[in-house]
């Protein structure tokens, strides 16, 4: 099957009316952007203008538990933890592994 953005339709005085979705999408999209701010945070502005910040870092932390208890994510932690050796040390004072 040929994909195509155009497709066609007889008007009410029986002509044929061609419509390409590619030119209508054109005439009407808006452009939006996302700048990352480094540190895991980003400021997305939209279609009007308006600017959002998206902090990914925290909004990870808040949402910990839940994302822990997701069963798809469990299996993706504990597929890292079988495939890991070692021993792993976390230094509280400067927050890392």
């Amino acid at each position: 099957m040929l994909a195509t953005t155009e497709f066609s339709y007889t008007d009410s005085n029986g002509d044929t009316q061609i419509v390409n979705m590619g030119d209508i999408v054109r005439a009407n999209e808006t452009e939006t952007k996302i700048v990352n701010n480094g540190s895991g945070s980003y400021t997305y502005k939209n279609e009007k203008d308006k600017e959002f910040t998206i902090d990914v870092v925290n909004d990870v932390a808040d949402n910990f538990q839940t994302i822990v208890d997701n069963q798809q994510v469990k299996r993706i932690i504990e597929n890292i933890v079988k495939k890991t050796e070692g021993n792993i040390l976390y230094d509280a004072c400067n927050n890392r592994i």
